[in-house]
């Protein structure tokens, strides 16, 4: 037995005890301490929800810095391929001018000289063999660049798929816009997918071109804007980024020229084999690919009727008179 009152604990906020507590009292008593709880735990929550959002944007904004190194260092090395390639050429022909001015010497014999020119080592094998080692050494780079395009694709345009519309104006149609609906390969042509996309948020292909119409492509140019092409540095690819899953089949859009772009055309046949790997001959690198990255999904109607109007001589088939790109908008629903 205890002496004295009795010493009962109570509660700091009412002062009543906890035995006279009854359990409506001890409920209110949990709410008001949720009430003051609350907003420090949504804090909390906030807190840790941008640390998270910061921790991503960070990455993301790293992978694009690299993105644009790694372009840098592509091309860069594409430089000095082609570099390498002119010096070995050089060398080559040097070497076969001393073999032609030795064998005019000594090639006819007799009188004790020498009846065979010096045996020269072919500089054709060693030309291929640092082709091969350059191409062996950039071959990461592209991979990582396609690693962070696919990285970088959702956070700048969101999720796929995209389709691009093409909004264009036919000489002596009055002003009529018609439209040309593109679908891209993002998983398929991710760094020439975001290449492009990169180009049409910009804003670049507002005001251009559809220059030229021959028998197996409708080709689009930068002109009049070219020089807004080189400001925003998007001229080119680093590199010829090909998929022998998506190949040049007819109503497919792909990048010309080495290196690839700024002009794309659609492709009005088939032309797997003419722009796929080996198909263009006359560039340094035969072996590679134009880019094909996209689809033509609506506006077939349109390609049918730029495709017959008329066009000057000469092989390219230039326009008499060229087809307006209005705008090209990206159209994610």
């Amino acid at each position: 037995m205890f002496r004295g009152s009795a010493r009962v604990r109570t509660d700091i906020d009412d002062g009543l005890p906890l035995s006279a507590r009854s359990t409506s009292e001890l409920k209110k008593h949990s709410k008001r301490i949720n009430q003051r709880s609350g907003p420090l735990w949504l804090l909390l929550i906030l807190l840790g929800g941008l640390m998270i959002l910061g921790s991503k944007y960070y990455r993301l904004t790293s992978a694009y810095l690299m993105l644009q190194q790694y372009n840098i260092e592509i091309e860069k090395s594409s430089g000095n391929s082609h570099v390498a390639n002119l010096e070995l050429k050089g060398a080559n022909e040097q070497l076969r001018y001393k073999v032609t001015n030795l064998q005019k010497k000594y090639g006819g014999g007799g009188g004790g000289g020498v009846e065979e020119a010096p045996v020269v080592v072919d500089s054709d094998v060693k030309l291929k063999k640092t082709n091969e080692a350059i191409l062996k050494k950039v071959q990461p780079m592209k991979d990582d660049l396609i690693a962070l395009s696919k990285l970088l694709l959702p956070f700048l345009f969101g999720p796929s798929p995209y389709f691009l519309t093409i909004a264009v104006e036919l000489p002596g149609s009055g002003g009529k816009e018609e439209e040309i609906v593109l679908k891209l390969e993002p998983d398929l042509m991710p760094y020439t997918t975001l290449f492009f996309l990169r180009q049409v948020e910009a804003g670049l292909w507002s005001g251009t071109s559809i220059i030229r119409s021959a028998s197996h492509v409708i080709q689009a140019d930068p002109r009049p804007q070219m020089s807004a092409f080189k400001q925003a540095g998007m001229t080119s690819v680093a590199f010829q980024e090909y998929n022998p899953e998506f190949p040049h089949t007819k109503h497919t859009i792909g990048l010309a020229g080495r290196p690839g772009g700024p002009d794309f055309y659609f492709s009005m046949i088939d032309n797997t084999k003419n722009h796929g790997p080996g198909g263009q001959g006359n560039y340094d690198l035969p072996a590679e690919a134009d880019p094909a990255f996209g689809t033509v999904t609506a506006g077939h109607d349109v390609l049918d009727r730029i495709h017959k109007l008329p066009t000057k001589e000469g092989n390219f088939k230039m326009l008499t008179s060229f087809v307006t790109i209005k705008s090209i908008s990206l159209n994610n629903s």
